[in-house]
């Protein structure tokens, strides 16, 4: 039994994880070449978790910070690694990582190369307003999010 299953029968609602999210936000989005950027010290799990499930990684970006350090990437540097690493064969971004600020920089990277962009955070707020939609009613595409946030919920 998976983690999520025990998690779900334990608690009698469904259970997310920001991996699935993820996956579902790349697929909602039609990507599947990738230029993935993080500030992990190695982007080999999340390379073969990406590829394991139908994406490919044309290009990846581990920055090898220090856990208390994700968070100190600004903005706008997030912006500059996407725009100096993206790559003509990748269809989309995908900034993986919780604790960071990418998640302000999706509208710039989409605005400046015209690709989409799907960041941990953004899946995560997505795929949960998607499960809620019964509760929440209609939600207003929230275009400062990237295109994700802007898809019907």
């Amino acid at each position: 039994m998976r983690i999520l299953d025990i998690v779900q029968e334990a608690a009698g609602i469904e259970a997310v994880a920001t991996s699935r999210l993820v996956l579902e936000a790349l697929q909602a989005l039609g990507l599947r070449n990738l230029v993935l950027l993080s500030p992990y010290k190695s982007n080999r799990a999340v390379i073969g978790y990406l590829e394991a499930t139908g994406f490919k990684v044309v290009h990846d970006v581990a920055l090898a910070l220090e856990p208390l350090d994700f968070s100190e990437v600004t903005p706008a540097q997030w912006t500059e690694l996407a725009c100096k690493h993206d790559k003509q064969e990748a269809d989309g971004i995908f900034l993986s990582c919780t604790n960071t600020t990418q998640i302000e920089a999706i509208a710039d990277i989409e605005r400046t190369l015209g690709k989409p962009v799907v960041n941990s955070n953004q899946a995560v707020l997505w795929g949960c307003m998607r499960r809620l939609q019964s509760k929440l009613g209609r939600v207003a595409p929230l275009p400062e999010l990237g295109r994700l946030m802007q898809q019907q919920l």
